[in-house]
């Protein structure tokens, strides 16, 4: 979603949404605070012990991102304004995140037969590649739920640019 979580009507006509925010958040969140995923609590000290960080300096950053919001501006990573959201009204909210994606996609532009483009899209000769180095195979749907994609790109990219890189090396 382009916008994010923002307030306003513009998510009411979609599924399973209610205002800006899924239907299904609050229910969700609880459930996984019950698991020990996420922490709810009134208490930014608590936050932080949970989080094993020291109370005082997640004080510090939560009113340097308020100062921001009143601001308009974020000074540190200048987020755009639209985005900045206050953080002073609880319930408050920690979430255990793992890392699960470690890469980027895109960089190398390729064609169909892997071989690599330079910046007219004329192909470079005898330079392949494949994997998620590559670039434009995604377009603007990315789909972050269908797991194992990239994994399964990587390993038929690299099979079509080493047949590839054979025929051009041995001929037909």
């Amino acid at each position: 979603m382009e916008e994010g979580l923002l307030k306003g009507d513009f998510l009411d006509k979609r599924p399973g949404y209610a205002g800006s925010k899924p239907v299904t958040l609050d229910k969700d969140l609880k459930k996984e605070a019950e698991k020990g995923g996420v922490k709810i609590s009134d208490s930014w000290d608590e936050i932080a012990g949970w989080m094993g960080a020291e109370p005082g300096t997640l004080r510090a950053t939560i009113e340097e991102y308020n100062a921001f919001c009143d601001r308009g501006h974020d000074a540190l990573f200048e987020k755009d304004r639209r985005y900045l959201r206050e953080l002073r009204t609880p319930p408050f909210y920690a979430i255990k995140c793992y890392l699960c994606y470690l890469t980027t996609i895109g960089g190398i532009k390729i064609n169909h037969h892997m071989q690599v483009l330079n910046d007219r899209g004329q192909t470079i000769p005898g330079l392949y590649a494949g994997g998620d180095t590559t670039g434009d195979w995604e377009s603007d749907t990315y789909c972050i739920d269908l797991s194992g994609h990239a994994a399964g790109f990587a390993v038929n990219s690299g099979r079509i640019a080493g047949e590839n890189a054979a025929e051009n090396v041995l001929g037909d």
